[in-house]
């Protein structure tokens, strides 16, 4: 039996600053949350990767949108969409949300979530650079509690997709029950750091 959705508010997303808004409230992101608490690494900052990192996201909702021709697509470009395309076909996830948006105003802090589906009760974060951080565990657990009604029973892994450093879409897994619960305390924490 699918796990239901929270009910969201009315969460505005800014692209361009990466800022989350409810009510006019400034929400802190699950990414600055992490970062705050040292578990992003400096790679995960670097430019030229963010960049493209935000490139081939847009590249993979506008798939998962209808909204692409292939034929107008870099070779590098076919290649992110192929190897996104294995791997729905191989896991058939179902994702019924594309960029959706998550809040949980108990712990003050707001996330978008890449892919998730309702009918499989999980949740998918796409990783592009050199491998997946070992960050994505606390990620996914942070969109899981904020996107979910029980966080424990939610399936969630972190889809890596690098055409310079694979040959395919590779899926890490994360089943730790622990990373929901480490995650709701490194919120608190950073809730109580922010009064």
């Amino acid at each position: 039996m699918p796990t239901p959705l929270r009910p969201q508010p009315n969460i505005k997303f800014e692209e361009a600053t990466h800022k989350y808004t409810v009510d006019g409230t400034v929400m802190r992101s699950v990414t600055q949350i992490l970062d705050q608490q040292g578990y992003i690494s400096k790679f995960c900052k670097n430019k030229e990767a963010s960049e493209r990192g935000s490139r081939w996201h847009k590249l993979l909702e506008n798939y998962d949108k209808g909204r692409l021709i292939l034929d107008l697509l870099s070779g590098e470009e076919k290649q992110v969409v192929t190897y996104y395309s294995d791997f729905l076909k191989e896991v058939d996830p179902k994702f019924s949300h594309i960029e959706h948006p998550v809040c949980r105003l108990d712990l003050g802090y707001a996330g978008l979530v890449d892919r998730l589906s309702e009918i499989c009760t999980c949740i998918a974060d796409i990783k592009t650079g050199t491998s997946v951080p070992d960050s994505g565990k606390l990620q996914t657990a942070g969109y899981a509690v904020g996107a979910f009604n029980d966080p424990y029973s939610v399936e969630r892994y972190c889809i890596h997709i690098n055409p310079r450093k694979r040959k395919k879409a590779a899926i890490k897994y994360y089943h730790d029950k622990d990373d929901i619960f480490k995650w709701i305390e490194i919120a608190k924490k950073s809730q109580r750091n922010r009064e």
